[in-house]
């Protein structure tokens, strides 16, 4: 699929990979070429609250009738014990953050129907509101917005 996103779109939007197949997608790909990637994140500090949400997360994409999912994870080099195992432990990886980072996220229902033409569709997971609460709430300005210059030493 990556070659056939090279060879005639201007790019391609990965989800649910690993950072292996990211770097893998963009040699494929080239440098030039949009790459859009989805890796989940989670910020939560309590290590049994960051397993349920990840767990909730991915059950989802992991259930027995969810087969395209399971194959694509097996593509991308996990064993089916692999796939049980992390169902049954949702097993993270964590890692401490030595200072806080602003966080942006933009989060929306869309694709490209057969025309090309990009389709915007309900929050059928639900999670727009959410994200313009927490959203709203944020007294941080974008960096664009504080007056600190552009990229190219503005």
């Amino acid at each position: 699929m990556l070659e056939l996103a090279r060879d005639r779109s201007a790019g391609a939007h990965t989800y649910h990979v690993n950072v292996e197949h990211t770097a893998r997608a963009r040699e494929i790909l080239g440098p030039d070429a949009f790459l859009g990637v989805e890796h989940a994140v989670l910020f939560e500090t309590d290590p049994d609250k960051a397993r349920a949400a990840a767990r909730e997360h991915l059950s989802v994409y992991l259930h027995p009738g969810s087969t395209y999912n399971i194959a694509k994870f097996r593509r991308l080099g996990y064993s089916e014990d692999d796939i049980t195992k992390g169902i049954n432990t949702a097993v993270t990886n964590r890692h401490n953050l030595p200072q806080p980072i602003p966080v942006f996220l933009v989060y929306q229902t869309a694709f490209a129907d057969d025309s090309g033409i990009v389709q915007f569709r309900r929050d059928f997971y639900q999670r727009d509101n959410d994200v313009a609460q927490r959203l709203s709430r944020t007294s941080q300005v974008p960096l664009a917005e504080r007056g600190a210059g552009n990229q190219r030493g503005g």
